[in-house]
C-alpha cells in the first residue's frame, strides 16, 4: 500500500520565520528542542529559555533526538546527499541563500501539502501569512485578547461583550474558520460550566490577580465561548498534552501571571465532566497534539462524544519512532473520521513536510498490517488514510 500520492492538509501551524535561511547544523536540529539548554545565564529566569546556553554534551544529546534522525534520513533522500545533520543542513543552506520561499515550496510540493490551519496572532493580511505556498485557513486565538480586556475594563460583563464581539466579527467578517484556547496550559482542562452572575462576582479579585479568581472569570468566558461556537459554527481548538516547557510552568504573556503547573492538568479526561453537559453537545471540538502522552485517552474522547476531534500534531513527528504506535493506538479507539494531521510546525518548513512524511510511512505501516492481519479490507485502508490525510479537514471545514 503506497499513500505518498494523497494530499496532506495541515491542521495546525505556527508562522514561518522569512529569516530562516543560513542556520548552522546544530540550530536546525534545536528547533525540534521544547527544553531548556544546559549553561544558566545571569539571573536565570525559568520562562526565557531562549537565553540559556548550550554544553557540546547537551547538543550531542539534541542531535540524536529521534525526530532529528527522521528528518535527516528525510531530507537526505530528498537532497540525495549523505544521511548526516551537517550534509543535509549544507543542501538546506544552498536553497535558502536566496531567501525561504522558493524552498518552503520544494518542501510543501514534496510533501504535496496543499492547505494548512495557520495559529498565530498575526492579521489576516500580513506578509508572514504569503510564506504558506497552499491554501491557508486561520484560527482565532481567544486567550491574548481576553486578559488584555481583563486589564481594560471594569466589569466581567464588560469583558465578555467585548470578546464575543472580536470573536463574531473574526469569524463573520473576517473569515476565520476556529478559535484557539490555552486553558490547560494556564490553568488545569479540569473545568466546570460558569455562568455570568459567578464571574462577574469573581472578577474583581481577578483583575487583582487572584489566581482561582482569574480561573472562575476565564471559566466563564471559555463556557460563553463553547456556545458562542455553535452559533457560529466554528470549532473550538484546545491544546492538550504536555509539548514542552509551556504546558508545564505556563506561559505569561497570557495571563501576566506566573505559575508552578502541573502537567498532569493537561489530560484530557478531565474534561469529561465538562462535555457531559448537555448544552455543550453541538459544539465541535478539536483535541490538538493528541493529547501526548495521553493519546488513548484523547482517543477514547472522541469515541465517547460526537463533538470532539483528535489533532495528531506534534506527536508526529516529534514521537518520531513511535509514530506507527500513536497512529494506531488512536485508529483503533477513534472514529477515523474524526483524525487529522497536524505538525505543530513553527519558525522553519521541515516540521510540517516531515509530519506529512511520517504520516504517510506510519498510514503504511498500521493500515497495510490491519489488512494482513483481515481486520479491515484494502478499500477500507485507503479510504481511512484519505481521512486522515485530508478528507476530514476537508469536511470539517467545509473546503
Amino acid at each position: 500500500m503506497n499513500f505518498n500520492d494523497f494530499p496532506i492538509f495541515d491542521n495546525h501551524t505556527h508562522t514561518l520565520d522569512p529569516n530562516a535561511t543560513r542556520i548552522e547544523p546544530i540550530e536546525l536540529a534545536r528547533e525540534f528542542l521544547h527544553g531548556f539548554g544546559d549553561i544558566l545565564p545571569d539571573n536565570p529566569d525559568p520562562l526565557d529559555r531562549m537565553k540559556y546556553g548550550y554544553s557540546d554534551e547537551l547538543n550531542l544529546h539534541i542531535a540524536n533526538m529521534g525526530c532529528v534522525h527522521a528528518m535527516v534520513n528525510h531530507l537526505a533522500r530528498l537532497f540525495d546527499c549523505e544521511p548526516t545533520l551537517e550534509a543535509v543542513t549544507a543542501e538546506r543552506n544552498k536553497l535558502t541563500a536566496g531567501g525561504i520561499d522558493s524552498y518552503v515550496k520544494l518542501l510543501y510540493k514534496d510533501a504535496n501539502i496543499q492547505g494548512t490551519v495557520v495559529d498565530s496572532l498575526l492579521p489576516m493580511n500580513d506578509k508572514l501569512i504569503d510564506l504558506f505556498p497552499c491554501k491557508v485557513l486561520r484560527l482565532f486565538k481567544l486567550d491574548v485578547p481576553y486578559f488584555k480586556l481583563v486589564a481594560e475594563k471594569d466589569s466581567y460583563m464588560e469583558v465578555k461583550e467585548a470578546i464575543q464581539a472580536r470573536i463574531e466579527y473574526a469569524v463573520k467578517t473576517e473569515g476565520y474558520i476556529g478559535i484557539k484556547c490555552h486553558i490547560a496550559e494556564m490553568f488545569t482542562l479540569d473545568a466546570r460550566p460558569v455562568y455570568d452572575e459567578e464571574a462577574s462576582r469573581a472578577f474583581a479579585a481577578a483583575k487583582a490577580g487572584d489566581r482561582e479568581a482569574m480561573f472562575t472569570s476565564y471559566l466563564g468566558i471559555f463556557t460563553a465561548t463553547m456556545l458562542q461556537c455553535q452559533e457560529l459554527n466554528v470549532p473550538l481548538h484546545i491544546h492538550t498534552g504536555v509539548t514542552g516547557l509551556t504546558t508545564t510552568i505556563g506561559w505569561p504573556n497570557y495571563s501576566g501571571f506566573r505559575r508552578e503547573g502541573h502537567a498532569s492538568g493537561s489530560d484530557p479526561f478531565l474534561l469529561m465532566n465538562f462535555l457531559t453537559e448537555p448544552q455543550f453537545m453541538n459544539t465541535k471540538l478539536v483535541l490538538l497534539h493528541t493529547s501526548f502522552p495521553w493519546v488513548r485517552n484523547a482517543a477514547m474522547m472522541a469515541h465517547d462524544f460526537p463533538h470532539v476531534w483528535v489533532d495528531l500534531g506534534w506527536t508526529i513527528p516529534w514521537v518520531s519512532l513511535g509514530s506507527s504506535q500513536v497512529v494506531e493506538e488512536v485508529l483503533s479507539i477513534a472514529p477515523h473520521s474524526k483524525i487529522m494531521l497536524g505538525s505543530g510546525q513553527h519558525g522553519i518548513p521541515e516540521i510540517a513536510w516531515l509530519s506529512g512524511k511520517i504520516l504517510k510511512s506510519a498510514l503504511k505501516a498500521v493500515l497495510t498490517n490491519a489488512v494482513m492481519s483481515d481486520y479491515i479490507s484494502e478499500q477500507q485502508a485507503y479510504n481511512t488514510a484519505e481521512m486522515l490525510c485530508y478528507g476530514n479537514a476537508k469536511r470539517l471545514y467545509s473546503l
